[in-house]
């Protein structure tokens, strides 16, 4: 979708998080980008020069109407929502409201301002862990609409809003990257909270392939679809995927085996106490394959991950307690990660 020869103009939702703060960086630094708008309960902890900075709060009632504002001021053409938490939470009702109805906000904020293009971050994860799964899921496989778990079923509300909104307004780009578990230094998800404990447990019996992407290769696939109006779903992963236990050793994590239901029933229960690093059903992806086919992005946007696992797996043990798994704060008053 081509944007004239005026100076494109692009509001970042979750703004403050590692991937609006990144965006905003590099959008900053592209002549193309006039005008940036940052979205988000904190202001970004980066130097501004072509940024305004909005506090919207997208859990209020009055979230639509404060984002339609600040969309129509600066005359954006392109909205990249990525106001979602990185890791589960537990404060389920308030999650809800932020991440399935602050994407209904910023999608009536959209249409109401003729907004031309939108960028939407979803999860690789939101197609679930089971045991049936093909060894690669590509974009047209199902999600997992019977999750039990708030953190997906929430992603995949948004998602699914997201993607009606394409089929009704056909003259706006609408594009939906499911990323793999990000690792980022500064991120803490719940997946660095696993491989970060000092003997890692694994699902006696099973080991199934594992995949994640390195953040900075999710900022540049963002950057891309945003420079290009890119239009469709696709999967963003990084190179290569190993068994997990591969990957652990290639950490050089000691690892325990233990019984699944039994795990499954600890994780639950620490997790309702706020004593655990993850939910029940964290558990599922230790067991079952998740792993998203990367090549529809490869062949129609030409972009591919510079990261391998290896890679990953390598930069997680150097900064293992030392950086890479510190909590992040990061916009609309929850700490932030990914599963």
């Amino acid at each position: 979708m081509a944007f004239g020869s005026h100076g494109r103009s692009v509001a970042v939702t979750g703004a403050c998080g590692y991937l609006g703060t990144r965006l905003i960086q590099a959008f900053e630094e592209d002549r193309r980008y006039e005008r940036i708008v940052a979205l988000d309960v904190r202001r970004p902890s980066v130097p501004f020069a072509k940024t305004e900075f909005h506090r919207v709060d997208l859990t209020l009632p009055t979230a639509g109407a404060m984002v339609a504002a600040a969309l129509a001021n600066a005359s954006v053409d392109t909205v990249v929502h990525l106001a979602f938490l990185y890791e589960a939470a537990h404060r389920v009702e308030w999650v809800h409201e932020l991440e399935s109805v602050g994407t209904m906000h910023v999608l009536d904020a959209c249409a109401e301002t003729g907004v031309r293009s939108i960028v939407h971050w979803s999860r690789t994860w939101c197609y679930g862990a089971r045991p049936d799964h093909p060894n690669y899921l590509t974009e047209d496989h199902s999600l997992d609409e019977t999750s039990s778990s708030p953190y997906i079923v929430d992603k995949i509300d948004a998602e699914r809003q997201v993607a009606e909104y394409g089929l009704r307004h056909t003259d706006v780009a609408v594009a939906i990257l499911r990323t793999a578990p990000m690792v980022a230094r500064g991120v803490q998800t719940v997946a660095i909270r696993y491989l970060s404990m000092p003997v890692v447990p694994t699902a006696m019996g099973y080991d199934p392939l594992v995949q994640f992407v390195h953040g900075e290769d999710v900022v540049d696939c963002f950057k891309l679809a945003v420079d290009r109006s890119v239009d469709g779903t696709y999967n963003v992963v990084g190179r290569q995927v190993l068994p997990l236990k591969t990957f652990l050793a290639v950490m050089g994590k000691p690892t325990v085996p233990i019984l699944a239901p039994v795990m499954r029933l600890g994780a639950g229960v620490l997790w309702s106490t706020q004593f655990g690093r993850f939910p029940a059903e964290f558990v599922d992806y230790l067991r079952y394959l998740c792993v998203a086919d990367g090549s529809k992005a490869e062949r129609e946007l030409g972009w591919v991950a510079r990261f391998s696992m290896a890679d990953m797996a390598s930069e997680l043990a150097s900064h293992s307690g030392r950086g890479l798994g510190l909590v992040g704060r990061s916009g609309f008053g929850q700490e932030r990660g990914d599963l």
